[in-house]
């Protein structure tokens, strides 16, 4: 917001809300899907931590959900960035395998969900809302007051 971006702050807010509507199918899926956790489901799988409890259903993963899209709109702000975030949204994902509490296809099909919502949401979405954020960014100019004072 210091360097008075319209677009940049229209990606943050999309970002913000495509990882909350990600987050949100991903809860919708999971009442839909009602996959047991290997942790349960499969013998000898011990979770590495407690197993969630019985209708803590495993697809798709929230945890690799929400690391695939957050690190995808870092990358979308900052591409820089890539080569540390989405590396680390891949472990967060494979650590969820890892402690048995997910299958592999539930941390694919939470990552693609992630990233595919918070592209669509900046693809579609940022030229509107960055048009809505100059207008806010002139009033708040002419206003007299800079955005970094508060």
């Amino acid at each position: 917001m210091r360097r008075r971006s319209a677009r940049g702050i229209a990606v943050v807010v999309l970002v913000g809300v495509g990882t909350g509507v990600a987050y949100a199918v991903s809860e919708a899926l999971k009442l839909v899907v009602d996959e047991e956790r290997p942790c349960r489901a499969v013998r000898g799988v011990a979770a590495v931590a407690d197993c969630p409890g019985a209708g803590d259903w495993s697809f798709p993963s929230n945890h690799a959900t929400l690391a695939a899209a957050l690190a995808v709109g870092l990358v979308v702000l900052r591409p820089r960035l890539a080569a540390v975030v989405l590396p680390l949204a891949a472990v967060v994902a494979v650590a969820r395998v890892a402690a048995g509490v997910h299958y592999p296809h539930d941390v694919l099909a939470g990552a693609a969900l992630g990233a595919a919502v918070v592209t669509a949401a900046v693809w579609s979405a940022a030229p509107p809302v960055a048009r809505a954020a100059a207008v806010l960014l002139e009033r708040r100019g002419r206003s007299g007051a800079a955005l970094g004072d508060r």
